[in-house]
């Protein structure tokens, strides 16, 4: 099978505002809906997504089969186009099939190995062997409430000095990690996979962030909050207010369309906003 390809910006244009997508099935959840998988990715990318995320644990990550990654990532690449980057999730606790799944991918985000909770350097050896096997740009992350492991800013540093290394997805809702972070590793992009603590994490010197709940249902709104982010860390205040109540207009809208019921793999079924 041929391989996808990314479009030759794509390593200079990771960060901003991502979206987890979700993976839609039909039939029972036996296969998966193609058509639905490609109209949510062209109304991520129409309602100002600057990127989505396939096939990590929101896009039934663990329950895919490999060529069921593949032919996601193929569909979510041919939606956007070329328009966002589509950085497909290969995390694993074996190397040999991260490295195998990022050979597939048009950009990486690979979650720190979980259940067997390597030492730091053998987190650093991980990553530094899909950076070796595979010419693609790479975001790690750090879930230590999932994985029982975390990334030491230490081995961010060292981490940060091997090519294609871009950046650090932090799902841990600790802001002052940010700073720490920074200072370790002041070339990595920083970007934040908490909900509740995304904005703010922009606001203090973040340079985007990974929404895994609320944005697949409302792109433009969040859209509108990473502006008010953004324009608020720049010191632009009424910019940020303009921007923070759209933000909140749209929430208050979207609550009352009507949902396109979805059928998920684990979870029985999934909620995605009319795509309309």
């Amino acid at each position: 099978m041929r391989r996808p390809r990314p479009p030759s910006s794509l390593p200079c244009r990771l960060g901003g505002a991502l979206t987890a997508l979700v993976t839609p099935f039909a039939a029972g959840g036996t296969r998966l809906d193609e058509r639905a998988l490609g109209d949510l990715v062209a109304r991520q990318v129409a309602q100002g997504s600057e990127g989505v995320v396939v096939a990590g644990l929101t896009g039934e990550g663990p329950t895919l089969t490999e060529p069921e990654r593949v032919r996601v990532l193929r569909i979510a690449l041919e939606a956007a186009a070329g328009r966002v980057p589509v950085i497909a999730a290969t995390g694993s606790n074996c190397t040999r099939t991260s490295v195998a799944r990022t050979r597939d991918a048009a950009a990486t985000l690979a979650v720190t190995p979980y259940y067997n909770r390597p030492t730091q350097d053998g987190l650093y050896w991980h990553y530094a062997a899909i950076v070796t096997a595979v010419g693609l740009p790479l975001l790690v992350q750090t879930v230590p409430a999932r994985t029982g492991i975390d990334l030491a800013p230490a081995t961010l540093a060292r981490l940060a000095a091997l090519p294609r290394v871009r950046g650090i997805l932090d799902s841990t809702g600790d802001l002052a990690r940010l700073a720490t972070i920074g200072r370790a590793a002041p070339d990595l992009l920083l970007l934040s996979s908490d909900d509740a603590t995304a904005a703010a994490f922009t606001m203090l010197g973040g340079q985007g962030f990974h929404f895994p709940g609320i944005w697949p249902r409302q792109p433009r709104a969040c859209a509108s909050c990473t502006k008010a982010a953004r324009a608020f860390a720049s010191g632009a205040r009424s910019c940020a207010r303009h921007h923070s109540r759209k933000a909140s207009g749209s929430i208050r809208t979207r609550r009352t369309s009507t949902p396109l019921r979805a059928t998920s793999r684990s979870t029985c079924v999934a909620d995605i906003s009319q795509v309309a």
